[in-house]
């Protein structure tokens, strides 16, 4: 799976993980919108589930989580979709704003369907086998035991896509930020359009193998990557908000602003985290809240006073993400009236 994923992504580049996602997309709505009849069909309606959820623990038939632990959750998926580089990279790749405006439409309906219908899946599975050694197995249980044969290869082939569409997106963004920006920026400023996609291609090929090796020698880094993937959507949201949203929506802010507005962000939440978590300096009224909120907040004020204390940017820089700016000569904008 993931030699296939590099091999399509470095060949087909943008183009094939769009149209791959696309087809993965249907194959996941198509999976779960037709696993949960059946599933609750199984189970024996939501009746069923509900004492026996209760049988094993009031809470799961009621708020579980306290309310700034719900908001924290929230937050940290919240700020980091709205500024995750492969989703963004999406949105500029579309041909014009109304396609933007649609596809928006179409993803919160896709969204929806599969997001509910895979938590409603999860609670029919920890009814039906309450004793699974690892959460993890439930899918691969549930298309042997319930599904069949067809149906759940379906299932697995939707969890497959899954994985694929977000594996393909990061990688371009990935590769495309080593083979540009630090390849031809710092070290062959005078490549070739050929040398360019090559090194591109080279480095998707890079950067899919390492974490395969990782996953399949998790000793070799210990739980560095749990670490990752637990605070990944804080790091991403705390890191990339405000630069993001500033960038776009305030004229003033400067490439050292948002540079030290992602550093401090991104820095917030790790210190967070550690402080929360493993040694406990942060106090309790503040812990419950997640590191993304603290993360924005610092990344913004940062942003605001670097921006202030460093040159206005120029026009040139400016232009690209504002109608009103202009190179030209005599040009004007509002910071000149």
């Amino acid at each position: 799976m993931a030699l296939t994923a590099v091999f399509y992504t470095a060949i087909g580049g943008m183009r094939a993980s769009m149209l791959t996602d696309f087809v993965q997309a249907i194959i996941m709505a198509v999976a779960v919108v037709v696993a949960l009849p059946l599933a609750f069909t199984f189970v024996g309606g939501l009746g069923t589930v509900n004492a026996i959820f209760q049988s094993f623990n009031p809470s799961f038939v009621g708020q579980a989580l306290s309310t700034q632990e719900i908001v924290g959750f929230m937050a940290a998926f919240g700020f980091s979709i709205a500024a995750a580089p492969y989703e963004i990279t999406r949105i500029y790749s579309m041909r014009d704003e109304k396609t933007v405006r649609q596809a928006i439409g179409i993803t919160l309906i896709f969204q929806a369907i599969i997001g509910t219908s895979v938590a409603l899946l999860a609670v029919y599975m920890r009814v039906m086998f309450p004793a699974l050694s690892n959460p993890d197995l439930a899918s691969v249980i549930m298309s042997l035991n319930v599904l069949g044969p067809i149906l759940g290869a379906l299932l697995i082939s939707a969890i497959f896509s899954a994985i694929l569409s977000t594996v393909d997106s990061v990688m371009i963004v990935s590769g495309a930020g080593l083979a540009h920006d630090i390849y031809v920026k710092l070290f062959n400023p005078d490549a070739t359009e050929r040398q360019k996609l090559w090194a591109n291609r080279i480095s998707i090929g890079i950067l899919g193998l390492i974490p395969l090796v990782l996953a399949l020698n998790r000793g070799l880094v210990g739980d560095l990557v749990q670490f990752i993937v637990v605070l990944q959507a804080s790091m991403m949201g705390a890191m990339f908000f405000m630069p993001l949203v500033l960038g776009l929506h305030w004229k003033r802010v400067t490439t050292a602003g948002g540079v030290a507005g992602m550093v401090f962000g991104f820095s917030t939440v790790i210190i967070w985290h550690v402080g929360t978590e493993i040694y406990s300096f942060i106090p309790e009224s503040l812990a419950a809240n997640d590191p993304v909120i603290p993360g924005v907040l610092v990344s913004f004020l940062v942003m605001v006073v670097v921006s202030y204390a460093t040159g206005k940017p120029s026009r040139k820089s400016l232009a690209p993400f504002f109608d009103d700016v202009t190179v030209a000569d005599g040009g004007t904008d509002e910071r000149d009236t």
